[in-house]
């Protein structure tokens, strides 16, 4: 832990964001194959997480080389905002799939 707190600034920082990145992946990815499974199917889901697998592959190899390019700074800040981003809009929808299930199961 004395080596962790010597640490400059930044990298505490970081090192704390991709853990917590870490943790909440590992946490949610598993729930949204279930839930994913259910609402989509089995076929459906599998070819989204493969998706969502590829697309991060590639986004990793142009990210380093526009990191590269304009700094990694700019390029990690961008990114975190980008996966700020999806996990809003993936709550989101989440949220409104879930309401809409809810009012067409409900008696009226």
């Amino acid at each position: 832990m004395q080596e962790f707190m010597q640490l400059n600034r930044n990298l505490k920082l970081r090192t704390l964001t991709v853990f917590l990145a870490a943790l909440l992946n590992s946490s949610i990815f598993p729930n949204m194959t279930i839930y994913y499974s259910h609402y989509f199917g089995r076929f459906i889901t599998g070819i989204l997480l493969m998706l969502i697998s590829g697309v991060s592959f590639v986004a990793g190899m142009y990210g380093g080389h526009l990191a590269d390019v304009y700094g990694r700074k700019p390029i990690m800040l961008t990114g975190g905002l980008l996966l700020t981003t999806g996990y809003v809009i993936a709550a989101a929808a989440t949220i409104h799939c879930s309401s809409a299930r809810r009012l067409r199961s409900s008696p009226s």
